[in-house]
């Protein structure tokens, strides 16, 4: 749904171009599969695909977007609510945790050139390629924790656009 703001102007009252706004004004739809699979008791091959296309709102229509991933997940210590009572490190167990997982994840972001009154923006739009390690924690059966630094490996930019040095994500779950 279109959320944010999307007439942000400079100090000096000059609107910031559609591209540069908080918000686009438009919708947008996704869809996407993922799927799992397990390459040994505890540790499984996770992937991802979802494509985001995006209406036009006044005018300007941000790219289209392609998200995919693959990771390599190990559990190395399990939720007692699954019924894996003695598993995993001892020492962990003693810090009141309930699980600990280590990731790599590979991930791409390819998006679309914008565009403004039907003309595609050359200085829009590139594909990225991200590597990242990270840990999932579980602290109970309803807080979980997870964080994941992400350095690019491959940019491939359209025009002229800032590179991304690093990324990062941090994620605290609450489950009811």
């Amino acid at each position: 749904i279109p959320t944010g703001k999307d007439d942000e102007r400079l100090d000096n009252g000059e609107v910031l171009e559609a591209s540069s706004q908080p918000g686009t004004g438009a919708f947008a739809y996704s869809g996407g599969v993922a799927a799992s699979m397990f390459l040994a008791a505890h540790t499984t091959l996770n992937t991802s695909l979802m494509f985001t296309y995006r209406d036009t709102d006044g005018g300007f229509r941000v790219g289209n977007k392609l998200n995919a991933g693959v990771s390599v997940a190990h559990r190395f210590l399990h939720s007692h609510r699954h019924g894996r009572h003695g598993q995993g490190s001892h020492s962990l167990h003693i810090l009141g945790l309930q699980g600990f997982e280590a990731f790599l994840e590979a991930s791409m972001v390819s998006v679309g050139h914008d565009e403004i009154g039907g003309v595609e923006n050359p200085n829009s739009g590139g594909t990225t390629v991200f590597l990242a390690p990270g840990v999932r924690v579980r602290f109970s059966q309803m807080v979980e924790f997870v964080l994941s630094p992400a350095w690019p490996i491959f940019q491939h930019l359209s025009g002229e656009q800032a590179d991304t040095d690093f990324k990062s994500r941090a994620e605290l779950s609450l489950f009811f």
